[in-house]
């Protein structure tokens, strides 16, 4: 985890362990890539989970409920957490570390 932004407005990042070269982007270079993300905004939580973008059917496994929060293609926006929406969100992070790690990344 790595935690980042200000007091204000705090990020906290969950990165794979070591920079990783994902084919056809960023010139061939390895970066730090996310899992996902938790950025404080003004009226919600934004919730990113970065394999979205890498694998846009991920979303069809999603819970439903989590799948209403969606706002654009990675963020979530979370107002409040009952520990249903909760399981969902650690569901979603186990399905985004299980996609890189299909892939070799973790």
């Amino acid at each position: 985890l790595v935690v980042t932004g200000t007091s204000a407005k705090p990020q906290t990042k969950l990165t794979v362990p070591a920079p990783v070269v994902v084919p056809g982007a960023y010139g061939g270079k390895p970066v730090d890539l996310e899992v996902a993300a938790v950025i404080a905004q003004k009226a919600f939580v934004g919730f990113y989970l970065m394999p979205l973008y890498i694998d846009p059917k991920l979303k069809s496994k999603i819970a439903p409920a989590l799948q209403k929060l969606l706002k654009g293609k990675t963020c979530f926006n979370v107002t409040s957490i009952e520990p249903p929406l909760l399981d969902d969100v650690r569901y979603a992070i186990e399905l985004a570390t299980k996609l890189y790690r299909e892939r070799g990344w973790l």
